[in-house]
């Protein structure tokens, strides 16, 4: 930056301009608010409140070189944050926790209900992206909705300020850098997030350029000379996962709901609760196909894998014997069948997941693909899951003119009363959800559940029947879950 405004000015603009939401300071951690008036010329009290509101995280630890000059006040790392959080998060890293290793949760429904602003019972697992975790002694992981602000803000000053930043705070960044490129990727930019940075260079004389440029934090920190990775490892992108759901006895292959149900299914295996068995436990739901004695097979049809140049079959299975089972494939509807080659043995009388990333599978609008076995073997099948590697396409390539990724796009009118329109994109066919959230993490609508086809989808929100405030609404596919803000204001 040209020049920061000093620790007590900085924190006066965060708290009347930058996290002020009409009259309220929103912390980053909790949703947690507290009311600061915007034209207050005490604001930095006001938020306080004598040790019971709010004070100044620095994402980047003041302990670790962020204690004094301009690392101390620079915007761009500076939230405002509950003063309890503040405090358990401490210099501790940023990570992903696994739910059975958090210790605490935070989030404004615990405060709101209990006086406190973290609680040890892992809440609801629907609402669980919604709260901020801390894994004692160890990192501190933040709610879904500010995951890339965060991780943006940390690259923004591992880079500005990097010599001081090694200097205290050795390895401290190259301790979570793989886990803020996820959050980078999980959590895009959003429109608060650019005016925030906007707003900052009005002051200080530079945005976060990780804001700005969403391609730079892998082409800064991802490649090996910060440039093009010129060999990159392909990035595999889930078309689909069929889990076999539930049953309760055993039921034809046609009388059965499946996960996907805009595929087709055929067989005569029959669907039949898990058994238990070594490995098993790595598996999902409690059914699986079950392919007795004789000639057995079942089919996925249905499947949309155009855009796709490299993809990867994976699957669990169980054989009473080492004898690899049949898998084929066709592209017309089942007129014609290629078996897939190098399918490998299985080892018997347990369970094993296998994966094929060459399997010879082809891009197709309509691809099928067949388990099948004669003889005296038995085989149980679940979890089979493609992904695929998305193939690129220039200006001249037919299909350039859908999206190479599948995008979220801020919500229009914002703010809005009552209704609002909310647009995504998709690059081909795949299971969404589109869903409504409000600052609780409580699920309020459900817009979008299902299989879609490649290119726009425009819905409509109705909020007459909601209340003033923010909320957050989120796409998720079967790699991706993107989360924007929006604002209803009656």
């Amino acid at each position: 930056p040209n020049s920061t405004l000093g620790y007590n000015i900085a924190r006066d603009r965060m708290y009347t301009i930058l996290d002020n939401e009409d009259g309220y300071v929103v912390g980053v951690y909790t949703y947690y608010e507290v009311p600061v008036d915007p034209n207050s010329s005490t604001p930095r009290a006001d938020a306080y409140q004598n040790g019971q509101g709010m004070n100044a995280e620095h994402l980047w630890p003041q302990s670790k070189g962020a204690d004094s000059g301009p690392p101390n006040s620079d915007l761009h790392h500076l939230y405002s944050t509950e003063i309890r959080v503040n405090a358990d998060r401490g210099n501790l890293k940023f990570g992903t926790i696994p739910d059975e290793e958090t210790d605490l949760w935070y989030n404004k429904e615990v405060e709101e209900n209990t006086g406190n602003i973290y609680t040890s019972t892992p809440p609801p697992e629907s609402e669980r992206p919604f709260y901020s975790k801390r894994k004692n002694g160890d990192r501190f992981e933040v709610k879904l909705d500010r995951k890339g602000d965060v991780a943006r803000a940390i690259f923004y000053f591992y880079t500005i300020y990097r010599d001081v930043a090694d200097s205290e705070g050795p390895g401290f960044f190259d301790s979570m850098d793989e886990a803020l490129r996820e959050w980078h990727n999980l959590d895009e930019v959003d429109s608060y997030e650019v005016w925030r940075s906007e707003s900052i260079e009005d002051w200080q004389g530079n945005v976060n350029p990780f804001v700005m440029d969403t391609t730079l934090v892998r082409r800064a920190y991802f490649t090996e000379d910060g440039g093009t990775d010129p060999d990159p490892d392909p990035e595999f992108e889930e078309i689909f996962t069929e889990t076999f759901g539930t049953v309760s006895s055993s039921t034809d292959i046609s009388a059965h709901q499946f996960d996907n149900a805009g595929f087709t299914f055929e067989g005569n295996g029959d669907i039949r609760e898990s058994l238990p068995s070594e490995g098993y436990e790595n598996a999902s739901g409690n059914a699986q196909v079950f392919m007795n004695l004789g000639d057995r097979f079942v089919t996925i049809s249905g499947i949309d894998s155009e855009g796709y140049e490299q993809l990867a079959l994976q699957f669990g299975v169980y054989a009473n014997s080492s004898t690899p089972f049949v898998i084929e494939y066709s592209t017309d509807l089942g007129e014609n069948w290629q078996s897939l080659q190098n399918v490998p043995a299985q080892t018997a009388n347990t369970w094993t997941q296998l994966r094929l990333e060459e399997p010879g599978l082809p891009s197709a609008e309509q691809l099928a693909i067949r388990f099948s076995k004669s003889g005296g073997q038995q085989y149980r099948l679940d979890d089979v899951r493609l992904e695929g590697v998305a193939r690129e396409t220039t200006a001249n390539e037919p299909g350039s003119e859908l999206a190479d990724q599948v995008a979220l796009n801020q919500n229009y009118p914002n703010p809005f009363n009552p209704a609002t329109t909310i647009e995504f994109e998709l690059p081909r066919q795949q299971d969404v959800k589109l869903a409504i959230y409000d600052m609780l993490g409580r699920e309020v609508s459900l817009l979008a559940d299902g299989i879609h086809s490649s290119g726009n989808h425009i819905y409509s929100w109705d909020a007459s029947n909601f209340s003033s405030g923010i909320y957050i609404y989120t796409l998720e596919t079967g790699s991706r879950r993107i989360t924007r803000k929006m604002t209803l204001m009656k």
